[in-house]
């Protein structure tokens, strides 16, 4: 399974599964017709909207800065700041892959603050960071559409 990450949103667009990228037409080349990267396999889920994750006003769209990531074994971890608020996301599959686990962790004042979950066509959603300053999202997978983004807190 694969995803893209928009740092600029601070969310996934959308994770395909089967094969990564056919970039073939993608590199330059003597004569070669520079193209979009292809995705090899079916989108089976997609996630829209401004900021997904918002702290305090769900109705205000946040600042998000893309602070940068880190690869683990079976996981990648972003980090990122939300309105000044240091945030790390860990995504990684489900065991059964059937869709990602976002596990959200907030330092300093992040755990004390109200946090949501919006996305486009849903409302949004109150989410609570545990006592560790943690909490997961899980996005399923809808394999039978490639527009479906299908959430639960």
């Amino acid at each position: 399974m694969n995803f893209c990450y928009d740092p600029i949103r601070g969310g996934v667009n959308y994770a395909w599964t089967g094969g990564f990228l056919d970039v073939t037409n993608a590199r330059p080349g003597m004569g070669k017709l520079i193209k979009a990267a292809q995705l090899l396999g079916p989108v089976v889920y997609r996630e829209t909207g401004p900021a997904p994750l918002r702290r305090n006003d769900p109705a205000q769209t946040p600042v998000v800065e893309f602070k940068g990531y880190t690869l683990g074994n079976g996981f990648v971890e972003i980090r990122s700041t939300i309105d000044g608020t240091p945030v790390r996301e860990k995504i990684s599959a489900l065991p059964d892959r059937s869709g990602l686990t976002r596990t959200f962790t907030f330092d300093g004042s992040g755990t004390a603050a109200k946090w949501w979950y919006l996305t486009t066509g849903h409302a949004a959603t109150a989410v609570t960071p545990d006592a560790s300053g943690a909490f997961t999202l899980t996005a399923r997978f809808d394999a039978s559409s490639n527009s479906s983004a299908k959430s639960a807190p």
